[in-house]
């Protein structure tokens, strides 16, 4: 795992298993923030966005290939993400598009609070690996993931046409 590394984690307790259940696979994503896999960004439910030593067992690493100008910001944009609230109500309005089969951008979406996915997101942005027109924050992790995936394919792609 390296720095600036996105974590897509399979978690253990009842809240985990049913987000994995009608999700998918994953239940919670974070960053890593540094290369030795002990510290990480994350926001979860019932605390604030924080920086915490890395707990998890049960995971798996995507590896975004920052430049070094992107490693160079990952800290500074970490900390700038801490101490938000989490988005109870986001993740409402979520279940609720998903049910109703529609999607609306920045639905039930509150101001200054984040979801894990929405954190992850403003991460990648803050460190340029997104561009200014992508969003890709506001939806399920297993959906974030498979957002994550595409983008990445598109950069290895556009790498190896130059």
């Amino acid at each position: 795992m390296a720095i600036g590394d996105l974590i897509f984690v399979r978690g253990h307790y009842l809240i985990n298993k049913a987000i994995e259940f009608f999700d998918g696979e994953f239940s919670h994503v974070c960053v890593s923030l540094s290369d030795s896999n002990n510290k990480i960004l994350e926001a979860q439910g019932m605390t604030r966005s924080r920086i915490v030593p890395f707990y998890f067992d049960d995971y798996e690493v995507v590896e975004l290939n920052l430049t070094q100008e992107q490693k160079d910001l990952v800290l500074k944009v970490a900390i700038q993400l801490t101490n938000f609230g989490y988005d109870y109500l986001q993740i409402v309005g979520i279940a609720i598009q998903d049910i109703l089969k529609f999607r609306k951008p920045y639905f039930m979406n509150s101001p200054n609070k984040l979801i894990c996915s929405e954190l992850t997101d403003l991460f990648l942005y803050g460190i340029g690996w997104l561009d200014d027109d992508i969003y890709l924050g506001d939806c399920t992790v297993n959906e974030f993931y498979r957002k994550v995936k595409s983008k990445l394919a598109e950069v290895i792609s556009s790498e190896s046409n130059n």
